[in-house]
């Protein structure tokens, strides 16, 4: 299950910084928070970011800042807790899908999947835009985090639209058994899947 965790580190007068950095630095609290952290996506303020000597390693370093010209080698920059969360979800099921995928790309023009046709796997988009059809209407615009052929794998039916890349696009690719074991693994990801196959339906 994917979960949201706060860390935090408070005196007990209630200090938690001073002076733009940790007024205490204790080994035993670095290695609680490699420990909990490692292998996960983390969001932090820039100006905790910036108070690293480096990028957390090991880690996907999501940075939220009100600066839209901030930029950071090692981190993804956002502007907004919204967006923080959806890059650090996506990345937390990137995390989760890759133990047990495999990395597939496809050129601007090419088809994911075709209307019509059997789907034989489970795609998560890791880069790159693509368009939703179905028939002549164009229904939808998918990226990074999105995922496409799960309506297929939950039916065993043929694939309710094309999915044609509108760029360069890089996806982790399951299988249909280890689709539904990803699903036993991943609550959270039977929750999005659902959500997405009542929203399709609906169009």
């Amino acid at each position: 299950m994917i979960e949201i965790v706060l860390i935090v580190a408070v005196a007990d007068n209630g200090v938690i910084g001073a002076g733009g950095a940790i007024p205490w630095r204790l080994k035993s609290d670095m290695q609680r928070l490699r420990a909990m952290t490692i292998g996960r996506p983390v969001v932090m303020g820039r100006k905790t970011f910036l108070s690293l000597k480096r990028p957390l390693p090991h880690r996907t370093n999501i940075v939220v800042t009100r600066d839209g010209g901030f930029r950071a080698a090692g981190a993804v920059v956002t502007t907004s807790l919204d967006s923080a969360g959806n890059v650090a979800r996506a990345d937390a099921l990137r995390r989760s899908v890759a133990e047990i995928a495999v990395e597939v790309s496809f050129g601007a023009g090419e088809e994911l999947v075709r209307q019509g046709e059997p789907v034989a796997r489970f795609l998560v988009l890791l880069a790159g835009r693509a368009e939703v059809r179905k028939g002549k209407n164009a229904v939808d615009v998918i990226g990074a985090g999105d995922f496409v052929g799960e309506i297929g794998l939950v039916s065993r039916s043929p694939a309710t639209a094309t999915v044609t890349a509108l760029e360069p696009v890089q996806a982790l690719a399951v299988t249909t058994l280890a689709f539904r074991a990803l699903l036993r693994r991943v609550p959270s990801l039977t929750d999005r899947v659902l959500e997405a196959l009542a929203a399709r339906t609906a169009r």
